[in-house]
């Protein structure tokens, strides 16, 4: 699939396979490489794949393969970015994570626009998809 045209393509009917059969680490790893393979155009899909592939780690325990450890979306953020993600994907309101973190909800505000950026996601809900907890 990586070397291929259509390697999102086939990368993403191999995860589908390797889910279908209960394979969740073969699907998280197949997941993201669909995710890294597709172009930028293709945000949406990187997106989607980037969560399936979480989902497939956890429904098998969040292993640490070297593919899965090299691509853990939130790897990117700062000790920060990720402390409010985690709060923001748990469902707390800006307001409310600011309060508890005893910063201002300006702050908060900065920090997700920097998370979102960072992660492609323009939602709470895809957040919360990209986010371990």
């Amino acid at each position: 699939a990586v070397t291929s045209a259509d390697g999102p393509y086939r990368a993403d009917a191999s995860a589908r396979s390797f889910e279908a059969m209960g394979r969740f680490l073969h699907a998280a790893e197949a997941w993201t490489t669909a995710g890294a393979l597709q172009p930028e155009s293709k945000r949406a899909d990187a997106t989607r794949c980037v969560a399936a592939a979480a989902e497939a780690r956890r429904r098998c325990e969040n292993p640490r393969t070297p593919l899965l450890a090299g691509r853990a979306p939130t790897d990117k953020l700062s000790g920060r970015e990720r402390e409010i993600a985690r709060l923001a994907a748990e469902g707390l309101t800006n307001r409310e994570v600011a309060d508890r973190l005893v910063v201002s909800e300006r702050t908060v505000e900065s920090h997700l626009y920097r998370v979102f950026a960072k992660l492609g996601v323009s939602s709470r809900t895809e957040l919360a998809a990209l986010v371990d907890r």
